[in-house]
C-alpha cells in the first residue's frame, strides 16, 4: 500500500521557535513585517478512503499552527490556499535559524499534548472522531518550506472466518470480537505514543461490509503502541467458545499513520493469523501466526 501524504506548502515571515529561545539576527524580524502565508497542497494520504479518513481539503477546515511560543488558526480554502483566521497569522523571527512548526487537524483552542480514540468505535462519528492529521517540520527561512500532514492515530482491518471445519459459518453468526488497546497518547517532538504503562481497554471496532470469502470484517483506529506478548484480539462465538491472539515479540509493533490488514481464521488449535505485506510497509513474505484456542 502507497504511502499518501498532504501537503501543506507555505511562504513564511516572521515567527518564533519552538521550544527553545535563539538569537534574533535581524531587528527587523522583531517588527512582524512578514507574515506567514501558506498554501495547502494536496495529494493522498496514507489510508484508503473508508468511512471518513480525511483524505484531502474540503475548504473551510480549520488548522492549529504552533511555533513554539505561540498558536494560531488557519482556514483551508477547498483550493489549498491558507489564510489566517482573524487577520492574526504567525510571524518568522529570523532569516538564519532553524525554527519547528507543529500544525494538526482538527483545531483546538490549546497546544495538541495528548490525543484519545473512542473505546466504543461502532458508530461513524465515534470512529471518525477518533483521526487526525499532525504536521512536525523543521525549517528555515529560505528553505523549502511545506508542513507534511500524516495521520496520527494507526488503523487496522481486520477479516474473519471460520476454518470450515471445527468453526463453521453459521458457528459465526453473532460473534463478539473485541480489540484490547491502549486508547489514549501524548504527543512528544510530534510523534503520538502510548502513555507509559498504561493499560489496554477493550474496544469496540465498526462493523464494515464483509470482504469476499469472509465472514466478517471490522475497521478500528488506535494509538501508537507495541502489543507483542499481550492479549491483542478476541473472538467469543455465540456457543461460548473463546479464542485469543497475542502477537509475539516484536510482531505487534502499531506505527501511527499505517494501517495494518489482519486475515483471521478461526478454529482449532487457535487462530491463524496473516498480515497482509502490503497494508503497511513489510518485507518479505505475508507474517503467519498461531494465536490460542482459549475454550
Amino acid at each position: 500500500m502507497k504511502r499518501q501524504d498532504l501537503w501543506l506548502g507555505s511562504l513564511l515571515a516572521v515567527a518564533g521557535f519552538f521550544g527553545a529561545c535563539t538569537n534574533v539576527v535581524e531587528d527587523e524580524f522583531q517588527n512582524n513585517k512578514y507574515p506567514l502565508e501558506l498554501t495547502a497542497e494536496k495529494s493522498g494520504m496514507t489510508f484508503t478512503r473508508g468511512i471518513g479518513e480525511k483524505t484531502e481539503w474540503n475548504g473551510g477546515e480549520s488548522v492549529s499552527l504552533y511555533d513554539g511560543f505561540s498558536q494560531k488558526l488557519y482556514e483551508v480554502s477547498q483550493s489549498g490556499e491558507m489564510s489566517a483566521k482573524n487577520n492574526d497569522p504567525l510571524y518568522w523571527y529570523t532569516t538564519t535559524e532553524e525554527e519547528t512548526l507543529f500544525a494538526w487537524y482538527p483545531s483546538s483552542e490549546t497546544l495538541l499534548t495528548e490525543w484519545a480514540v473512542a473505546a466504543d468505535q461502532t458508530t461513524d462519528e465515534a470512529y471518525q472522531n477518533s483521526d487526525f492529521l499532525y504536521a512536525y517540520e523543521k525549517m528555515k527561512f529560505r528553505s523549502e518550506r511545506k508542513l507534511k500532514f500524516r495521520h496520527g492515530t494507526v488503523k487496522l482491518i481486520i477479516n474473519v472466518k471460520g476454518d470450515g471445519d471445527t468453526v463453521s459459518e453459521e458457528d459465526l453468526n453473532g460473534v463478539v470480537f473485541t480489540v484490547n488497546a491502549v486508547t489514549k497518547g501524548t504527543m512528544t517532538e510530534g510523534k503520538l505514543q502510548s502513555v507509559a504503562g498504561a493499560g489496554t481497554t477493550v474496544m469496540k471496532p465498526y462493523l464494515l461490509n464483509a470482504r469476499e470469502g469472509y465472514a466478517y470484517s471490522f475497521q478500528l483506529l488506535t494509538i501508537p503502541q507495541d502489543m507483542s506478548g499481550k492479549l491483542f484480539f478476541k473472538v467469543v462465538l455465540k456457543d461460548g467458545r473463546t479464542f485469543g491472539h497475542t502477537p509475539g515479540n516484536g510482531e505487534g509493533i502499531l506505527e501511527g499513520g499505517h494501517q495494518y490488514t489482519y486475515n483471521v481464521g478461526v478454529g482449532k488449535p487457535g487462530l491463524k493469523v496473516t498480515i497482509e505485506k502490503d497494508s503497511v510497509s513489510w518485507d518479505g513474505d505475508d507474517e503467519e501466526v498461531e494465536g490460542t484456542d482459549k475454550e
